[in-house]
């Protein structure tokens, strides 16, 4: 997902709980799961714009083989 659509998901999201909406309808709404609702509604403000999903830049992934 781009972070730009992201961004505005969770905006949204925290609109939409503002209104009385419950997580479950917003996520149907978003296409998103629940739990993805709930992590976005708890985030605070300042840290709604910063995304950090993936690997940090630099660090090199281990593969283990069996």
């Amino acid at each position: 997902m781009d972070k730009k659509l992201l961004i505005l998901k969770r905006i949204k999201a925290r609109e939409l709980h503002k209104k009385g909406w419950s997580n479950r309808r917003i996520s149907c709404l978003m296409s998103s799961s629940t739990k993805s609702i709930s992590k976005w509604l708890k985030i605070d403000e300042d840290e709604i714009e910063v995304d950090q999903r993936g690997w940090k830049k630099g660090i090199q992934r281990s593969f283990v083989q069996s």
